[in-house]
């Protein structure tokens, strides 16, 4: 977060840096500076900034590339825009400075609104239409994902393709809210998703690791079984085989439900397990 004085009225206030914005001091609401990258980079998007507060946005027009448009969901005010490049951010900012004038939006900016209600309805359409479809697809992978994990046994042969399930529910989760961020100010979008790629990666890393470096055979000695019922009753209950390794580790690896009726029903003994040490999913196991 950065500051500056204003020139006209003398106050501080506090703003946000974005590769190119153009800012109005909260306080007086008038016109503040400008900048972008003009001469060595795209001028969009250009976040139109009050303070802190991003109050409106200059991109490419969606249907054409070689156009510019202005979009404020605050005031409603949706335009495509004469101008081009620099041009296009001095028109923008001409608009802006209009709607925050000390007189009411509906006297100043009526005809502007007016004739841009047609645009105003592509531009929701669109905007509700690209993201609605992309949170549809993204909540019915989750789903989707969710739903094969009841059916996928948590060990055997199938074991790590559980795994990868769960770690797949988390990725489209990281993948929805990310896809939410799109719009917002670089620097937060940028937050977000490194938060939600590193989530990601830390929750992959046990299974990749184990599908690279495969399985590992040991001997438990004093094994048991124990049972975790979630808040969904047997739905969400997990299973597990308890006990220590050779080297003196305490184990707590992932079993399914028949496997936790058979080894109860096994009655005392050691047991020699091959399982995805990092995952802690069983593949198989016998009796000593």
């Amino acid at each position: 977060m950065l500051k500056r004085k204003c020139e006209r009225c003398g106050r501080e206030y506090e703003y946000e840096s974005h590769a190119n914005h153009i800012v109005y001091c909260p306080h007086c609401r008038q016109y503040s500076f400008l900048e972008c990258e003009y001469g060595y980079g795209p001028v969009v998007p250009c976040f139109i900034c009050l303070g802190t507060d991003v109050i409106g946005t200059v991109t490419y027009n969606r249907r054409s590339n070689s156009e510019y448009r202005f979009d404020s969901d605050k005031y409603q005010v949706h335009t495509v825009l004469k101008n081009r490049s620099l041009k296009a951010l001095e028109e923008a900012k001409d608009i802006v400075t209009e709607i925050l004038s000390d007189e009411s939006i509906k006297n100043k900016i009526g005809v502007k609104v007016k004739s841009d209600k047609k645009e105003s309805k592509k531009y929701e359409k669109e905007k509700s239409g690209k993201f609605f479809g992309k949170d549809l697809m993204l909540i019915c992978a989750a789903f989707l994902f969710v739903v094969l994990g009841f059916f996928i046994p948590p060990s055997g042969g199938s074991a790590l393709l559980d795994e990868f399930c769960d770690v797949l529910v988390i990725a489209a989760a990281g993948a929805y809210v990310s896809v939410k961020v799109l719009e917002k100010p670089k620097k937060t979008k940028i937050a977000v998703i490194a938060i939600c790629s590193l989530v990601c990666i830390w929750f992959a890393k046990d299974p990749v690791i184990d599908l690279v470096s495969g399985t590992s055979v040991d001997e438990i000695s004093s094994p048991y079984v124990e049972k975790y019922t979630g808040h969904a009753g047997i739905i969400s209950s997990k299973y597990y085989l308890r006990g220590v390794d050779s080297e003196g580790n305490s184990l707590r690896i992932r079993i399914s439900r028949d496997d936790y009726e058979y080894i109860q029903q096994m009655g005392r003994g050691d047991i020699e397990a091959e399982y995805y040490k990092h995952s802690n999913r069983l593949l198989r196991y016998e009796r000593k």
